[in-house]
């Protein structure tokens, strides 16, 4: 059959800046005489976030280039893994100046004829619909020399039916990638071997690939009944899982059966360190910060949506969950977690940024990819596993937006774990922090306040930075991203000369010429309307960042407890004690200045608590009112 013309010798475009591991696949597969040349199949240990999907490219347009394949079929365990394939690679392999003709659905009514009259070239399947339509899979690959490319190729163990499927294939060579290449149960692999190329974590940070972690481990328990029980007990998820768990038993069944009932009118810390910590992000970078937590049921997960809406006072957190029929003691049977279409929708709807906080259960822990989730928060009871590993990989991947890339480590785009301190993975969150740590002594003092601190800590407010004000009245502002982020010409001017090193001694002028022209834009200009209540949402979110740390303080004096109403009170309190200090004044008629101002004041009382060694006396002898 006619095959697609490759040029010879393909190498990367010299503007395509490639990490260590990835150009060590490259250099392996460009050596005729290597061991995966010569064995017709590389595996390469990246982890999450290194970017495997360009080692899998990469792959296929040298090989291709060689003479070696002319068609690629990509295995993938998700849904959602499948669905990025499709809608990136063919702009991916673009990017890498290998084009190819086109990508399509491994199991489709076009896939056989787009291959056979090279309206195709690559073609993506799950694994499950592998196993399902072996018989499309085989007409497929009868004619052409293929290249299997298997992502989180430990999902596919030698004996079960997707391992025999990928064995069946009839292939010239195969890539194999994961982050986590060994399996739970250490059973065979359909795809054997060592691994070629093998990345660490630490490497990757190091090479600036992925983030580095802070581990802040505090109390966490439960307010719940059981059946026939009128008052509700505390129990800690330990404690929790030995009431709840027969051998190998679905928690989120047990807790139908058992009728659990979770009671929210106290908030414990580590929920609340969490929602502290998210808070102060997006308020140094409005909208780029995301938390996913892990629970350990169905109903466990409902519960702590409720909490963490009842401290945004507003819907910041939603769930989703595997669904399934639990059939009770008495004969009649109960659905569980939600059908997937409605896990999809919910997905969808985080990954848009209409809610911050993603509450999962056996759900978003593996090919779940969204760089902007940069908190976790483990409350299950998921110990060291390739699971866990996978967990923790959610947070890994950078977020550009955050630190640009720079090929080094980032030292403020960081994944920030937070876990209860009975969490059966907590040492290896905590050895996987040692190891992933730099020498500079930022990183060491990050670990010592967050592991171990003597004090409570508190989470700080930037200054105040929507005032520079070019022009009259008006401010302005790039739109930029997916996202369209509003960046100001200042800081536009002050990013391009730090970064780009032939505009480093540029006047502002020259470097504004240079962005516009980059842009192909003017910037905008934001009204004085605008600007007020942009202001007056700061002041909104400073407030309710104050009262968290006050609430984390006075908890950390009750048993890591509080009444989730106490929130809400001293976000109250907080404005009726500035009203009192201005009487003249009110959140409606203030103006910039006037709001500049109550913000700089809530600024103030947040940042002597953070410098105190003691907030709590602070508190009780510069400002009482934030404890009645």
């Amino acid at each position: 059959m006619p095959q697609r013309k490759n040029q010879a010798g393909w190498q990367p475009p010299s503007n395509f800046k490639l990490r260590k591991g990835q150009q060590q696949v490259i250099n392996l597969l460009s050596n005729s005489q290597s061991a995966p040349r010569k064995n017709g199949q590389l595996i390469a240990e990246l982890p999450t976030g290194y970017g495997k999907t360009l080692v899998v490219c990469a792959s296929y347009a040298l090989l291709r280039a060689a003479g070696t394949v002319n068609r690629m079929l990509i295995i993938v365990p998700s849904g959602e893994q499948f669905a990025s394939y499709l809608s990136e690679i063919e702009s991916d392999m673009a990017d890498l100046g290998a084009p190819a003709s086109g990508a399509l659905k491994a199991v489709s009514a076009l896939s056989l004829k787009a291959h056979r009259t090279n309206q195709a070239e690559i073609f993506v399947t799950t694994v499950q619909s592998l196993s399902v339509n072996a018989d499309v899979i085989t007409d497929l690959l009868a004619t052409g020399r293929w290249l299997v490319a298997a992502d989180e190729f430990h999902r596919y163990a030698k004996d079960n039916s997707w391992g025999q499927s990928i064995q069946q294939l009839n292939s010239v060579f195969t890539v194999a990638v994961s982050a986590t290449p060994d399996r739970t149960d250490k059973g065979e692999k359909a795809i054997a071997g060592k691994p070629d190329v093998q990345v660490t974590l630490k490497e990757a940070v190091e090479e600036g690939a992925i983030r580095p972690v802070v581990v802040c481990a505090s109390e966490y328990a439960v307010d719940i009944t059981f059946k026939n029980e009128t008052t509700p007990r505390r129990l800690s998820t330990a404690e929790l899982a030995k009431e709840l768990m027969e051998s190998g038993a679905d928690i989120s069944a047990q807790e139908v059966k058992k009728d659990l009932r979770y009671y929210s009118k106290y908030l414990h810390k580590t929920i609340s360190d969490a929602h502290g910590k998210l808070q102060q992000l997006n308020f140094e970078e409005d909208g780029q910060h995301k938390m996913l937590v892990f629970a350990f049921g169905v109903k466990h997960a409902k519960s702590i949506c409720e909490q963490f809406n009842d401290l945004a006072g507003e819907k910041v957190a939603d769930w989703i969950g595997v669904q399934s029929s639990v059939t009770k003691d008495d004969g009649t049977s109960e659905t569980v977690g939600r059908a997937e279409a409605e896990n999809e929708k919910v997905l969808s709807q985080f990954k848009r940024g209409k809610f911050s906080v993603l509450v999962q259960v056996k759900k978003a822990t593996e090919g779940f990819n969204d760089v902007r989730c940069s908190v976790l928060l483990f409350l299950n009871l998921t110990g060291e596993t390739v699971l866990l590993k996978q967990m923790i990989g959610r947070g890994l991947r950078r977020n550009y937006a955050v630190e640009p890339s720079t090929g080094r480590r980032a030292t403020k785009d960081k994944c920030w774990i937070f876990v209860s301190n009975d969490h059966p993975g907590l040492d290896y969150m905590k050895r996987l922090e040692d190891d992933m740590a730099g020498s500079e002594n930022e990183e060491h003092n990050t670990r010592e306040v967050h592991r171990d601190p003597t004090n409570e800590p508190i989470y700080g407010l930037p200054e105040f930075y929507i005032v520079d004000a070019e022009y009259s009245s008006e401010e302005l502002y790039y739109p930029f991203g997916e996202g369209k982020e509003r960046i100001s010409e200042k800081d536009a001017v002050q990013k391009t000369r730090a970064t780009v090193p032939a505009l480093a001694t540029a006047s502002d002028d020259e470097i504004k010429a240079q962005i516009r022209k980059a842009f192909g834009m003017e910037p905008k200009p934001v009204s004085t309307t605008e600007r007020i209540n942009a202001v007056r949402k700061k002041i909104v979110d400073a407030a309710r960042l104050l009262a968290s740390n006050v609430v984390r303080v006075r908890a950390s004096r009750c048993a890591g407890t509080f009444p989730k109403s106490l929130l809400g009170d001293t976000i109250r309190a907080i404005h009726a004690r500035w009203l009192k200090g201005n009487p003249s004044l009110s959140h409606d008629n203030m103006t910039v200045e006037e709001l500049i101002g109550k913000y700089e004041w809530i600024r103030g009382l947040n940042n002597g608590m953070k410098e105190a060694f003691d907030p709590y006396q602070f508190m009780a002898s510069e400002a009482p009112w934030l404890l009645l």
